[in-house]
């Protein structure tokens, strides 16, 4: 942070300063990400790397960890199982709720995107050192309010 008469003021300047970093950063990886995975969307990404993640996940697991509504996540899991990169099972007990799962083709898809995204930041990070790359994992995950990992 640098030196002001005003420490609110710098404060809120180098706040901003994070934010307009974190939207570039995230423009970047939108624009270029036809160029790295060309089979997916980002949105299709996110949305695939949620059915992975999640445990038992619906549709509506899905518009809750993307924080869309119901009918989006709707379309997008909806194109992703037209493509075969996921399938629905019936829940049982469950009348309505349908478990989402990767197909075969859904976790190669997925697998090559991540080595495709580890790829592409190690090159953007490649003169960092790793203590830089440790810090950036730190204070992202002080950010992003989760607890470390290791």
């Amino acid at each position: 942070m640098t030196s002001d008469a005003n420490p609110a003021a710098a404060r809120e300047r180098e706040t901003r300063r994070v934010l307009e970093q974190l939207r570039a950063f995230t423009r970047r990886l939108n624009r270029n990400w036809s160029s790295y995975v060309p089979e997916l969307t980002f949105s299709d990404f996110m949305a695939l790397r949620a059915v992975a993640d999640l445990d038992v996940p619906t549709v509506q697991d899905v518009a809750r960890e993307l924080r869309i509504d119901k009918s989006s996540a709707s379309r997008r899991v909806a194109a992703l199982e037209r493509d075969g990169h996921v399938e629905r099972h019936q829940i049982p007990g469950e009348r309505r709720a349908q478990e989402l799962t990767l197909t075969a083709v859904g976790r190669r898809t997925l697998a090559a995107a991540e080595r495709t995204n580890l790829a592409t930041l190690g090159e953007r990070m490649a003169d960092w050192t790793d203590a830089d790359i440790a810090r950036l994992a730190q204070l992202l995950e002080r950010l992003n309010g989760s607890e470390p990992t290791a």
